[in-house]
């Protein structure tokens, strides 16, 4: 019921808006992102990395000056203005609404998650359940596996990991799960989960048995940034550009000040 009034709300703001209301007024009145808010919803210049996946999909299609329909995210609810393209850059601004949570709400959450966990405890497949029944839309796709960004693969090291998340899981073992606890998702929301760690591994100088994936990250980083050298010294002759002077301090770029090369053309 929360969800179809807060998207209900957006529909009748934009409504608004396309009939001449001030997009920013309505970003200052009616968002509930803090820190937009105060800027008529801007968001400044963001590239997709900077975006939830359901927000830049939506956003990096809008034509300057076009508003969106009503976008989910793990945020709440948006409607999305696109001000200008720069390149790879969009520069939007967005009036959020995050549906209200109420003591019931939490309450009923609270014994759905009781009731998950006496099934798994009776000995079924945990993947299985957190496929069927979790509401995280990422990991239930993987039967409730937890990928890590930044290397594909699922393990995770300890910088990596919340606090508070990192404490629980040093007092567990290999094939332990938690009962349902209450914690903070990245909109400040509350919900109810269920931690099973499936595997966990001591302190150790890496190897390919059990960090293929890191190792496979590092190695592709490199790689990449290896080609990216050479394409730039197989470009630096012939290649003319024009840097301020005070890039002359960086020393990322001092190839392209070189006087052997001399590919700037400084007019």
């Amino acid at each position: 019921y929360e969800k179809k009034r807060v998207k209900k709300k957006l529909r009748e703001i934009r409504n608004r808006i396309v009939n001449g209301t001030d997009f920013g007024l309505m970003a200052g009145i009616h968002s509930d992102d803090p820190g937009s808010r105060q800027r008529d919803g801007d968001l400044g210049f963001l590239s997709r990395n900077q975006l939830v996946p359901e927000f830049s999909a939506v956003a990096f299609k809008l034509q300057p000056g076009e508003i969106s329909e009503v976008v989910e995210s793990p945020f709440g609810f948006h409607l999305i203005q696109v001000i200008e393209k720069k390149g790879n850059l969009i520069h939007a601004r967005h009036i959020l609404k995050s549906p209200s949570i109420y003591d019931s709400d939490m309450e009923k959450a609270k014994e759905r998650a009781d009731s998950i966990s006496k099934v798994i405890k009776s000995g079924v497949d945990f993947n299985k359940l957190a496929s069927d029944l979790s509401d995280d839309d990422q990991s239930k796709v993987n039967g409730g596996v937890v990928r890590n960004q930044q290397t594909g693969g699922n393990y995770f090291e300890v910088e990596e990991l919340d606090q508070n998340l990192y404490i629980q899981l040093q007092i567990m073992k290999k094939g332990d799960i938690t009962q349902p606890e209450l914690f903070n998702m990245l909109d400040n929301s509350r919900a109810y989960r269920i931690i099973y760690l499936m595997d966990k591994l001591d302190f150790h100088v890496a190897n390919i048995e059990s960090d293929y994936d890191r190792i496979k990250s590092a190695a592709l980083a490199q790689k990449q940034e290896d080609e990216l050298s050479k394409w730039i010294n197989s470009h630096l002759h012939g290649t003319y550009i024009k840097l301020p002077e005070s890039y002359k301090r960086c020393s990322e770029l001092s190839v392209w000040f070189s006087n052997e090369t001399k590919p700037i053309s400084q007019k």
